[in-house]
């Protein structure tokens, strides 16, 4: 059904009373999806990240950066728009080298561009993503992990002190 069905089916009267429709639809979608996830998974959080600059903060705890960047966890938190960009130009210095690797990174890009999260984790050793929206209970347990890590190196630190 398209906008013009609906908005005929429901006497919706303009495209804004559409969109507020939707968007009530899409938060009771998301409050099931989470409920759904808490009884698959009670003993895993649902965790959400965010970064600002080069800050990576999960569930509103700021990550510690050495995490990332001693690579000091298998994956690293991205701006899945950023790795699209960084893909695009990889794929083009890899066409112009010959680089066997071309496809691998065309089926990333596609990946990439086939998701809405803002944030991914991306893998130091693979090509491998995980998205929130792809495969959530991978998502958390990489959340866990880094937190751990982060609540191990505040107790070094204050251990140096």
């Amino acid at each position: 059904m398209n906008n013009e069905e609906l908005r005929k089916v429901f006497e919706i009267k303009s495209v804004e009373e559409l969109n507020k429709i939707k968007d009530l639809i899409d938060e009771e979608i998301e409050k099931i999806e989470t409920l759904s996830f808490e009884k698959a998974y009670p003993n895993l959080k649902d965790h959400n990240v965010k970064s600002n600059l080069n800050e990576f903060y999960i569930d509103d705890v700021l990550i510690d950066d050495s995490i990332f960047q001693e690579e000091k966890h298998e994956y690293q938190l991205v701006d899945r728009e950023d790795q699209i960009d960084h893909l695009h130009m990889w794929i083009t210095e890899a066409i112009q080298s010959r680089n066997t690797q071309v496809q691998l990174m065309k089926d990333d890009l596609e990946y990439l561009q086939s998701i809405n999260d803002i944030d991914i984790f991306s893998s130091i050793s693979t090509n491998n993503y995980v998205a929130k929206s792809d495969d959530k209970k991978q998502f958390c347990e990489i959340c866990e992990e880094i937190l751990a890590l982060n609540e191990e190196l505040k107790v070094q630190i204050k251990e140096e002190k």
